[in-house]
């Protein structure tokens, strides 16, 4: 959602989407970082799935705060900031 260049877009897919993704065969060990925090190392030999998670996430709006998506687009001066 937030890139830290225009280079580097997101991509946005559906709920039910599932991403399997398989090391290239020049690499025998690679490290994954998901979120900045958790880290591992993973062989060539083993496969990463991306699905939804079961697990849900909670967030607050208060009115009186900026909209973050209107926020973005002020910073990246994107069509119809305000």
């Amino acid at each position: 959602v937030s890139p830290h260049s225009l280079s580097a877009r997101p991509i946005v897919l559906s709920n039910n989407s599932k991403i399997t993704v398989e090391l290239c065969s020049q690499y025998s060990k690679i490290n994954i970082v998901a979120d900045g925090q958790i880290q591992k190392e993973i062989s060539d030999v083993e496969n990463i799935v991306i699905y939804e998670s079961k697990i849900k996430a909670k967030f607050i709006y208060f009115d009186a705060m900026e909209n973050y998506y209107l926020k973005l687009r002020n910073k990246l001066n994107w069509f119809g900031a305000s």
